[in-house]
């Protein structure tokens, strides 16, 4: 009904329909099996962005097709551009399905090399200052840079996601909520780049001090990936009630990390660590 076409750049008419659920009060947005191509899209409050199984979102590796934000960004504000999938102090938001997100990041990892980039890569997923946040189900590739990035939310679900990024790209973690309350990943498959998944909290840049506090991360199998669980390294708020169990850390350099940067601040306390396999980390 908004335009979209398999085959075709439908980043507009997928927008549209969101928009236009979230004016009638919410609802959900159904991509159907399919390739679409697109560029940044903002969720709304009370709208799910359901991908049904087949169904594929091309994210453009056209730079411009990003506009710069002042957004949250390894542990302070800084110029980057938007991420694939955005939104800022939204409520009840949901992005499910069998689908797949395709982020393109090749172009992104050279341009990084490069330092040609005027402003930071895009992450796949990022959602700021955001309650009741849910993810569940879909595949997400190729990611510009951080993969799934809550900053400042609470009540987050993460289920059964499945990331994959090539071992070499950069700065391609897999979940990293940071400054967050009250988040559950579970039954995650991550095989990426660089740490699976990484509990922050800012950096002594960041204007605000705010911990992460109140983490479950159970059953998740990191396939490749520097670190399974980093608490860090921006970590300057504080982490801290952190349970991880029934995780199988396969093929990670380290299993459970905590690092911070000389001068960094911060606290790591409360955190429970239990029937996790780790056969062959360092």
């Amino acid at each position: 009904d908004y335009g979209a076409r398999n085959g075709e750049f439908c980043g507009d008419a997928i927008q549209r329909a969101i928009d236009a659920a979230a004016a009638q009060g919410g609802g959900r947005v159904v991509v159907p099996a399919g390739e679409y191509g697109t560029a940044s899209l903002v969720l709304r409050s009370n709208v799910e962005l359901h991908l049904q199984a087949g169904a594929v979102l091309r994210f453009t590796d056209d730079f411009d097709a990003y506009p710069i934000l002042h957004i949250r960004w390894e542990g302070y504000e800084q110029p980057c551009h938007r991420p694939l999938i955005y939104a800022k102090n939204e409520e009840n938001v949901a992005l499910t399905g069998l689908g797949t997100l395709e982020g393109q990041g090749r172009k992104w990892w050279t341009a990084f090399r490069a330092k040609t980039l005027d402003a930071a890569r895009p992450c796949a997923v990022c959602f700021e200052d955001c309650t009741r946040v849910r993810m569940s189900d879909f595949v997400v590739r190729n990611s510009p840079s951080w993969t799934i990035h809550p900053v400042r939310c609470e009540d987050v679900t993460i289920d059964k996601l499945t990331i994959t990024n090539p071992f070499d790209s950069p700065n391609t973690d897999g979940i990293d909520p940071e400054s967050c309350r009250n988040v559950r990943i579970t039954g995650c498959h991550i095989d990426v780049g660089d740490d699976c998944i990484a509990v922050k909290a800012g950096t002594e840049d960041a204007e605000e001090g705010i911990p992460c506090e109140n983490i479950a991360i159970t059953g998740c199998t990191m396939v490749h990936g520097h670190g399974g669980v980093v608490l860090g390294s921006e970590m300057s708020g504080g982490v801290e009630d952190v349970q991880i169990w029934d995780c199988d850390f396969a093929n990670s350099l380290y299993g459970i990390e905590i690092k911070a940067t000389p001068k960094r601040g911060g606290y790591v306390r409360g955190v429970t660590v239990r029937d996790c396999t780790a056969p062959r980390v360092i």
